[in-house]
């Protein structure tokens, strides 16, 4: 959701900020929003602002709400805010709890070896400074949070007081912003997202930003996607270099109809990527939620978990498989009698689709496990119970980006411990079913969380 102000009969909105949706994987979640925002020092008898919520789901049109405002300007300088001495910090009254169930947890599970050179690199950011954003690694043993010194993304590079730091922001005037739950490691081990220029957050207008991780400091592409993209993308998967398959969902048939296309990102000689659509599901109206897509590149095949419009507590939902290869697409429908979910990986050594599962959604103290689904058959099978009731919330946004290191055999998955603002990172071996878990940290804060293996990009 966007907060825009323009002049009464004026179409130059000015967007001054943007608010994120904490749980977006929740169809029947609903919750009142409170967006705190600075208007500028302007002189404006008669502006209008307005709230905009475009939820990019099929069916669904723009949310609008609108206010008229006057706005006096004022020459009078800003008053200066008197430091205080930090208060004294007091632990949770529910912290000393928590560490002993989490301690109790990690003694019955006998730990997998963890690397620390490998990490997380993910995007921190802050509604209250909406036009701010890091790159954060995250340290997969202690949970430990940092920013990349030397490694301050920003879209416009406009460099700070300090020179070795840098924001994302946009010297046009706040317009650009980078798509959340949109992300991949490409093959040359870099970080690859979406941003949108902001021009106006109605027109798909996307460029892909990748982010050089052997050398930090350097967005090495920064190329605006072209060749008739009309429908905004809903993942990427890297397949070669400088090559991406693409998911997105077309309203091009019959009113109510979706079509869910895949198709190609190529990086052409003229700095641009040319987008091409190459399968085409058949048309859909009630399987239309995008959750999760993965790519298969030693079969060839790529997943695709769509859920169902009208089933939000039950998350009925479909697997569609992409044959490459063939160059056709089939579905089944996922059995939810046991297990849900909403995302997956493929282990490419073996081609099984794993998940982390808590079992049905109105568990609200579940049990997570382990899941193998049968793309084919839409069966799953236990393979590992991860934790007991009274560990864990029920959180379906736990996935990560490249989520399964191959060398290892090792999944990763973010965990909410139940009732608290504390997360745990749980490395899991799909062979052996070994686990490891992380020290408590708080992860709430980033988003587009990807695995990385790497020997200089983490700066642990």
């Amino acid at each position: 959701m966007d907060v825009a102000y323009a002049p009464l009969n004026s179409s130059n909105w000015k967007t001054i900020a943007y608010v994120a949706d904490e749980y977006f994987y929740a169809q029947d979640h609903q919750r009142n929003y409170t967006a705190i925002v600075v208007l500028p020092n302007i002189e404006c008898a008669h502006c209008v602002i307005r709230a905009r919520y475009q939820s990019h789901k099929p069916g669904e049109s723009i949310f609008y709400q609108c206010s008229d405002i006057s706005i006096k300007q004022t020459s009078a300088e800003p008053e200066k805010v008197k430091l205080l001495p930090p208060q004294q910090q007091e632990l949770d009254t529910q912290y000393g709890s928590i560490l002993k169930k989490y301690h109790n947890l990690k003694r019955k599970h006998e730990s997998s070896q963890y690397i620390d050179q490998h990490c997380f690199i993910g995007f921190s950011y802050n509604p209250l400074t909406p036009f701010d954003g890091f790159l954060m690694s995250v340290n997969l043993r202690t949970g430990e949070t940092r920013e990349m010194e030397e490694f301050y993304i920003n879209i416009a590079l406009r460099q700070k007081q300090n020179p070795k730091r840098y924001q994302i922001k946009d010297l046009a005037g706040y317009g650009d912003f980078v798509y959340d739950a949109i992300s991949a490691i490409n093959s040359n081990g870099n970080f690859v997202n979406l941003y949108h220029t902001g021009e106006t957050a109605d027109i798909v207008n996307d460029f892909v930003m990748e982010v050089d991780l052997k050398h930090p400091g350097n967005v090495i592409k920064r190329a605006k996607i072209v060749n008739n993209l009309d429908f905004p993308i809903s993942a990427i998967l890297p397949y070669a270099e400088d090559s991406y398959y693409t998911v997105t969902l077309a309203d091009r048939v019959t009113k109510g109809q979706f079509q869910f296309i895949l198709g190609q990102l190529t990086y052409t000689a003229i700095q641009q990527f040319s987008y091409k659509p190459i399968l085409w599901s058949v048309p859909e109206s009630l399987y239309v939620n995008y959750q999760w897509a993965e790519y298969d590149s030693v079969r060839n095949l790529v997943y695709i978990l769509m859920g169902n419009e009208n089933s939000p507590d039950r998350l009925q939902a479909r697997i569609y498989t992409y044959d490459l290869t063939e160059g056709n697409v089939s579905w089944v429908e996922v059995d939810v009698s046991d297990y849900t979910y909403m995302s997956m990986h493929v282990h490419k050594k073996t081609g099984r689709l794993l998940a982390v599962s808590p079992g049905l959604t109105y568990h609200f103290n579940p049990y997570w496990s382990l899941i193998e689904v049968d793309p084919f058959t839409g069966k799953s099978k236990n393979l590992k119970i991860i934790a007991y009731g009274g560990y864990f919330s029920l959180y379906y946004g736990g996935t990560i980006f490249n989520g399964i290191d191959e060398e290892t055999d090792t999944l990763y998955h973010v965990f909410r411990l139940i009732d608290t603002n504390a997360d745990v990172i749980v490395g899991i071996n799909v062979n052996t079913y070994k686990m490891t878990f992380s020290e408590i940290t708080n992860l709430r804060h980033l988003h587009n969380l990807s695995y990385i293996r790497a020997n200089n990009t983490c700066f642990l």
